[in-house]
This record gives structure tokens, C-alpha cells and sequence, in this order.
């Protein structure tokens, strides 16, 4: 990994200790308040600094462990390490006045000098094991200042997944964009979760780089290795900038008694580059991000990165029997699975074995996956099993009588911070647990090729849930916004989604008003299969939204009917981006807006029967804005513009386009459209994992579903083959009875038994592919994990990128159980967390030793 050094001058004793500062004036006024709070920590994640040096006396840091220990170096890699620790750390009674002094700094050395000369380097992996290493000692900000140039590079399946990973634990990160500025950064600062930080030097941002800020960084003064001073010039120095005057916004806030709010801070930070009237669109503006902090501390207190608790009621509401359960922890009572329905319905599965599969090697051997169970209280995957009934009252192990969805709702409440008197929104997806068991060859065919889920809805409460279904359905309701449960068809998961910063009340609200909307005028497919997705991106959702709305006929077409996974994506997106008051409409549909409002609400009196009243408007922070986009890059677009731009895209026309561009896939959105490598990368990642299965045995898999996987990739048969042939590569070079070629042949004989009366014309050379592959594994020079080779599988789409091939974007029903097990990409401000799944009170008893 190249690192972005910039030169970084000469000795410059006569310069003032902060004269090159950027918004210098700005930082001096903020210091007036906080010079930073020592239990706010940044991590420099760069090269061995000198922590002699007289600029870090007093300061509170700490060295982290790394394979590039500190040393009293003075090459290029320690004199960067320095000057950069210096800008953020540098005491102000020193050489150095640093940005936040008064901050914890944690060093983590990733770079050495080259003993062979040249400029000092590391590996992708060796940022992802520093960043682990710096949240675990507590780091709130981590400051790279280095890249390596992006271009066509990907970056490493481990780096990115560290980034998610600070996203996830509230750990900022920044990164320097590199010399080609924000128009293309260097990984990580390309990451969308990073917030990058570019340069005037480079190409200014468009508004649709919506997480890169420019700041000055010419002639930054900072210490160097030995006591001495050096300038410095360029993205790693603005990184660094960018870094403290973060922690400084977060000393703020907990000096205030606040949480240290990283995701608020990263907003302000962004939002600062479009509000601020002293500097350049696109440009750091340290006066706006701290009025934009001051008005968020006003606006909600306390800012919590999970989802607020609504205040409590005015007065005492009356009590219902849903509402007269303890909303005490664990006072909801234990349930499980009644031995009759284990026996009958759920074919035989054991008590232990409910939510999991046995999955049945060819050579005999078993293992257990726990693919429907999710994080549970006390630690561990399991099911927390809830009792409902469509039609009859619950008994609960009391004795005391309750609506058939009155556990239920209680639940959700508690769990989500809901007074009786507020919605309730959730995500629920029915699930098939009576298959726990079967052969490995098997698993495709089924619902496990969607990680054991079926179907994907939505529950609003008082056992009520909204469809998506197809005209013939036997599901009972009166409608797709009148469904009941419908528990003796599929058990379900129930999920819950937040927004940061935005109470969990007001979000269902909006939630409930988008929902009704989308599930009244949506139509289905009548193959409700149907992979194919239009609205991967947020301005084609916000126009499919417009009109759906306005009642557009082009929206009947069969490519804009939405399936249930597609349907309720659209619906949380809407719910996420789109506030429903008069001001929202107008910022984000522009001038259309107050037009789109007035028909909204004569819509919205059509589909319910009641009018939108002026106290059922929603206003909140919406996720696009988190995520520092600017109004005008969300607008939507028209039929006709949209229909352009793809014509263009599909004819390779796109350099001279000159229309309005979405932005891309996943960008504002609560998660990212999935592929079709995602859905086969997620599949052989739960069932197939490397220790239990093997390389050798996972490799046939890959062959076998040949057929399979190209129909959903829309390629050829011989087109996949060569695409996974490196990762059956590597899949036999990490599994030592790979190989004995003895092995291949019975890895052959259970594909070819499942490729059945596959005429023998039209099989490809199995064997002879396999033989190359062993081959070629025989002479890697290093021996690749099997993690590794599934990383490789799960990156299919962008080796048809490669290839000029679009990959096919859809939602499967398993989406959010992925999400809330964390292995699937979310935006960094949403949160999706399973509450409990819910059974037919017929199949539940309490737990053999009482509730509780």
C-alpha cells in the first residue's frame, strides 16, 4: 500500500509554530472552548514517530504494538510518522501547536523505511490488522494519511471489512484522498464509510462525492525526527487536520455530558462543506460544523449513536392488555418449540437443532449451521421464541389472557423504546426451519440458497402486516395493507430498523405512512421470483416513489413490479430519506416539490380515507443527508432522463452523456442492492465453512451449481467456468487432501450424479478443469487460506465488471437476518437487529423450568 507523502520540505525554525494551519481563525475560536479532552483518543495509523520530540511534551500517547516498531529513525517513514502525529498532537506551549492536544493519541507504526531505498510501503492487510489493533484500545478518530491509488484496484476483502467494522464499533475514519483529490481518492479514503480528505491542489468535489472534504494543507509546519521542524504539503497534512478538528467536536460534546458521537460529527463535518458562507462549495468550514453541532444538541439531546427513547407521556395512559405485561426484562416469559410440532411440522428436528441444519457431507460426515439464528441476550447465536395467534387470545404461563399479537407487541415496544401510545414498525421474514437437514448436494434447490428464508413483510402491530404478494395468494387478510400474520403458513423473524439520531417513534411513523402508500399502489410480479431490480440507486427510488404517487402508467410495466424483497427496500429507503412535511418535499424533489406535496396528500386521502393532517407530519435528520449528499444529487430524475441514461450505459455511450447521472448503487441507501455473487458468496459462507467442509468438497459444490449460478449471472456456463477457476485454485491449494488426486474422483462422481440426465454432449471437461486447477495449486508459492478462496468467490460481480457484464441486482428475503448477524454491508447511520421470532401459539409451550 503506497502511501501519499507529499514533499515534506525542509527545515523551517522561522516560521511561526501554526501559521500554515488551514482555517486558522476558525481553529482559534474553537480552541476558545476546547483544546481537546483526553478521554477522546485519536489513532495515527503512519509511520514511527519521535514522541521525544519537544512538540509531544505533556502530550498523552500511547504506542501500539505492530510488526513496524518505533525507533529513533529518521528516514522518510518516521519523519512523516512525526510531522503528521505533530499537526493533531503538537502541545500549543511547544514548537508545534498541534489541532487537538489536549486529545489521547494512540501510534500505531505501519511502515518502516525500505532497506532497499524507495518510498515506504505496506500491505492492505497489515491497515486492516492496525485499524482491529486501534479499536480495541478505544480509538474514536483514526487518521490515515496514505492510500494507495485506486484506479481498477479493489479494495482487500480484509480492509474493507475492518473499515465496516470501525463503521459499526462508532470509529471515525480519515483518510488522505491522495494527490488525485476527491474525483478518485486512494484506498481506503474511496471507501464510502471513510471520510475522505482532499486538497485545492486536486480536482475540486462534485456534489455527488458526498463523503470527501477539501481543506489547505501548504506549507503545514509540523516536528520532525531529532528535534527539528519541517513543512509539509498535501492530502496526508489535511487527513490530519480534518482528524483533530474531529476530536475536537467530540470533546465538545462529551465535555457537555454527551456520548462521543463519531457518526453526528462525520455529518456536521460534511454538511459544514455545503452550509458554510466563508469558503469554497466543497470545503471544510470549521465555524459552520460547530453551529451545525450546536444546532443538533438542541434539536435532539442527547445525540446516541443507537436509536433514542421517546419521551415519555404527559399523563397516564389507560391500560389494554396488551399493555398490562411486565415490561421488565426477561419478564415476557421463555418458550419452546412443543415436541408434537417438532415431530410433525418441523419434520423430526431435535430440540437443540431448531433454527439450524445438519448438513450431510458425500463422505459421510455431518456438521451443524446455526443459519437462522441471530445474536441472542446473554451472548451466542439462538431464537428468542415469542407466541401469536391470529384468531384466538393467548394464555400466558400466568394464566392471564391477551390478544393473539399482545406478547408480541409488548416485546417490540420494549425492545425499541415505544410507549404504548406510539407505531410500531418492523421488518418480519418467515423462515423454514423444518429443513435441518440435508445433503450437501441438496442445498441449492431449497431456501437455503437464500439462507433458509421465504418470504419478506412487514409488521405495524395489533397482529396486522403488509404484503407484497401475488394476485392468487391464499394468505389470509383483506389486502395488501390487511394482512394478518399468517404464523401456520411460515414462522417469522421479526426486525427492527434505526436511523442514528432519529427516535424510534418517529421513524415508524414514517415507516407506516411510506409503507401504506407503496403497499396499496405497488404491483407485484406474478413470478414472484423475479430477481431483476430498477431502484438500485436512490434517485430512480425517489422517482419511483414521485410516481408511483402521481399514479404513472409506465410503473404497470412487469421490470417495475417489486417482489417482497425488492418492495420493503424501497419502503425502508423511503422511510430512511424521505421526511413527509412541505420543506422535506421541497429539498429533495426541488421545484417539483410542493406540487408533489399537495398530490401526496390527495393520495394519501384516497388510499386511507382519512386526510394527512398537519400533526402527522415527519421531521428528522434523513440518511442522505448523514451521509453528506447534496440536495441536488438525490433529486430524481424523469422517465425520459432515466431512460437516456441507461440507453447510454447499455451502448457504451456514457463519456459523452451529458444528462443527469444517479448516483451509485447503495449510496444514501439503508444497504446496497445485492447480486448475484453476493447471494452465492453469503450461501457458501453460512454452509460451507472451510474448517468443516474442506476446500476439496466446496470446489465440487462450486461445479456442480454451474448451471445454476450462470442462469442468475445471465452468462454462459463456459463463462463461469472461467471465472471461478482461480477460486477452485485456491480452494484445492488450501485443503491438504486436495491434493491426492484420488480425491477428484469422487468429487466427480457426486457432481456428475447431480448433473442426472445432463446429456453427456453438453457436460463440459470437469476432470481435466479440475487436474489444471490442482496443478496450478501445486505451484502457488504460498498457501492460500480458504477464507481467502471465498473472498475471491463472493467478488463474481466485479469480475463481470471486468468482463463488460452488468450483474443483475435484486433483494432476497434473507437480506436483513444478514444484516442484523453483521455480514452484509449497511450504511454505518442504520441499524437492523433481530428482536425475536414468532411461532403459532399451538406450536409454543413455556420453558420446562417457568417464564422468566
Amino acid at each position: 500500500m503506497a502511501r501519499g507523502l507529499g514533499d515534506p520540505g525542509g527545515i523551517a525554525a522561522a516560521r511561526t509554530p501554526d501559521a500554515a494551519l488551514p482555517a486558522k481563525g476558525a481553529l482559534e475560536r474553537l480552541w476558545t472552548e476546547t483544546l481537546g479532552d483526553t478521554r477522546i483518543r485519536v489513532a495515527v495509523l503512519d509511520g514511527p514517530a519521535d514522541l521525544t520530540h519537544e512538540a509531544f511534551r505533556g502530550a498523552r500517547l500511547t504506542r501500539l504494538g505492530t510488526p513496524h516498531p518505533a525507533g529513533r529513525g529518521i528516514g522518510p517513514a518516521a519523519q512523516h510518522g512525526t510531522q503528521v502525529a505533530s499537526v493533531i498532537f503538537g502541545r500549543h506551549d511547544g514548537p508545534v501547536r498541534g489541532v487537538a492536544p489536549g486529545c489521547g493519541g494512540l501510534i500505531v507504526p505501519i511502515f518502516a523505511d525500505s532497506p532497499v531505498g524507495g518510498p515506504p510501503s505496506c500491505a492492505q492487510s497489515d491497515v486492516a490488522r492496525a485499524l482491529d489493533a486501534a479499536v480495541r484500545a478505544g480509538a474514536h478518530v483514526v487518521n490515515i494519511s496514505a492510500g494507495e491509488m485506486s484506479g481498477r484496484a479493489t479494495p482487500d476483502p480484509r480492509l474493507a471489512a475492518a473499515v465496516r467494522a470501525c463503521a459499526e464499533a462508532g470509529v471515525l475514519v480519515v483518510a488522505a484522498a491522495g494527490e488525485r483529490g476527491c474525483g478518485v481518492p486512494q484506498i481506503p479514503a474511496a471507501l464510502p464509510t471513510v471520510l475522505a480528505v482532499g486538497t485545492p491542489a486536486g480536482p475540486p468535489p462534485s456534489p455527488a462525492e458526498g463523503h470527501c472534504l477539501v481543506t489547505p494543507a501548504d506549507g503545514v509546519l509540523g516536528a520532525a525526527p531529532g528535534g527539528a521542524l519541517a513543512q509539509g504539503s498535501g492530502t496526508s497534512f489535511a487527513a490530519a487536520v480534518v482528524s483533530g478538528v474531529a476530536a475536537l467536536l467530540l470533546s465538545l460534546l462529551v465535555q457537555r455530558g454527551h456520548p462521543p458521537d463519531t457518526a453526528l460529527v462525520r455529518a456536521v463535518l460534511l454538511r459544514s462543506a455545503t452550509s458554510g458562507d466563508g469558503t469554497p462549495p466543497g470545503h471544510l468550514d470549521v465555524d459552520a460544523a460547530r453551529a451545525l453541532l450546536e444546532q443538533a444538541l438542541t434539536d435532539r439531546i442527547p445525540p446516541q449513536r443507537t436509536t433514542t427513547a421517546p419521551d415519555p407521556p404527559t399523563a397516564p395512559d389507560p391500560p389494554t392488555a396488551a399493555t398490562t405485561l411486565s415490561a421488565e426484562p426477561g419478564g415476557f416469559g421463555r418458550y419452546v418449540v412443543r415436541a408434537e410440532a417438532r415431530e410433525g411440522r418441523y419434520r423430526g428436528v431435535s430440540a437443540d437443532g431448531f433454527g439450524a441444519v445438519d448438513v450431510e457431507l458425500p463422505d459421510g460426515r455431518t456438521y451443524r449451521v446455526d443459519d437462522l439464528r441471530y445474536p441472542v441476550e446473554g451472548g451466542g447465536l439462538g431464537l428468542r421464541l415469542v407466541p401469536a395467534d391470529d384468531e384466538r387470545t393467548l394464555v400466558l404461563p400466568d394464566g392471564r389472557r391477551v390478544p393473539g399479537y399482545g406478547l408480541l407487541d409488548d416485546l417490540i415496544r420494549h425492545e425499541t423504546g415505544l410507549r404504548p401510545i406510539d407505531p410500531i414498525f418492523t421488518l418480519i421474514s418467515y423462515i423454514r426451519p423444518q429443513e435441518h437437514r440435508l445433503p450437501l448436494e441438496q442445498l441449492p434447490y431449497g431456501t437455503k440458497l437464500r439462507i433458509g428464508h421465504r418470504h419478506i413483510a412487514a409488521y405495524v402491530g395489533s397482529g396486522r402486516t403488509t404484503q407484497a404478494l401475488p394476485r392468487n395468494t391464499t394468505w389470509r387478510g383483506t389486502g395488501p395493507t390487511d394482512m394478518r400474520l399468517n404464523l401456520d403458513r411460515y414462522p417469522a423473524t421479526v426486525h427492527a430498523v434505526s436511523l442514528h439520531g432519529v427516535p424510534q417513534a418517529v421513524l415508524n411513523r414514517n415507516g407506516r405512512i411510506v409503507d401504506h402508500l407503496v403497499s396499496a399502489l405497488a404491483k407485484t410480479p406474478e413470478l414472484p421470483d423475479s430477481l431483476h431490480c430498477r431502484t438500485i440507486d436512490l434517485n430512480t427510488t425517489l422517482q419511483y416513489y414521485r410516481d408511483l404517487i402521481r399514479g404513472a402508467d409506465y410503473l404497470d410495466d412487469l421490470a417495475w413490479r417489486t417482489n417482497c424483497g425488492i418492495h420493503k427496500t424501497i419502503v425502508t429507503n423511503l422511510m430512511v430519506n424521505v421526511p413527509h412535511n412541505p420543506g422535506a418535499f421541497a429539498e429533495i424533489f426541488g421545484p417539483d416539490g410542493p406540487a408533489l406535496w399537495d398530490d401526496f396528500q390527495r393520495r394519501h386521502r384516497d388510499v386511507t380515507g382519512t386526510p394527512f393532517t398537519p400533526d402527522a407530519q415527519t421531521r428528522f435528520t434523513p440518511l442522505w443527508q448523514l451521509g453528506g449528499l447534496h440536495p441536488e444529487t438525490v433529486r430524481p430524475p424523469t422517465p425520459a432522463q432515466y431512460a437516456e441514461f441507461h440507453a447510454a450505459r447499455a451502448e457504451n455511450r456514457l463519456a459523452e452523456y451529458a444528462g443527469p447521472r444517479p448516483l451509485e448503487p447503495g449510496t444514501g441507501l439503508a444497504w446496497r442492492p445485492e447480486t448475484v455473487s453476493d447471494l452465492l458468496g453469503a450461501f457458501f459462507r453460512t454452509y460451507l465453512p472451510p474448517r468443516e467442509a474442506g476446500g476439496l468438497t466446496t470446489a465440487g459444490l462450486v461445479l456442480q451449481i454451474r448451471h445454476l449460478a450462470a442462469e442468475m449471472l445471465r452468462i454462459t456456463e463456459e463463462r463461469y467456468l472461467h471465472l471461478v477457476t482461480p477460486v477452485i485454485t485456491d480452494l484445492l491449494a488450501s485443503d491438504p487432501s486436495g491434493s491426492r488426486r484420488d480425491g477428484l474422483d469422487a468429487v466427480l462422481r457426486w457432481v456428475r450424479e447431480a448433473d442426472g440426465d445432463l446429456p453427456r454432449w453438453s457436460r463440459p471437461d470437469l476432470r481435466g478443469l479440475l487436474e489444471h486447477c490442482l496443478d496450478a495449486a501445486s505451484n502457488q508459492a504460498a498457501v492460500p487460506s480458504p477464507e481467502d478462496a471465498l473472498d475471491k468467490l463472493a467478488l463474481l460481480g466485479e469480475l463481470m465488471a471486468e468482463l463488460d457484464a452488468e450483474p443483475p441486482y435484486f433483494t432476497s428475503p434473507s437480506i436483513v437476518h444478514r444484516l442484523a448477524l453483521g455480514r452484509y454491508p449497511s450504511s454505518p447511520f442504520v441499524r437492523v437487529r433481530a428482536l425475536c421470532t414468532v411461532l403459532d401459539q399451538s406450536e409454543l409451550e413455556p420453558w420446562p423450568d417457568g417464564p422468566g
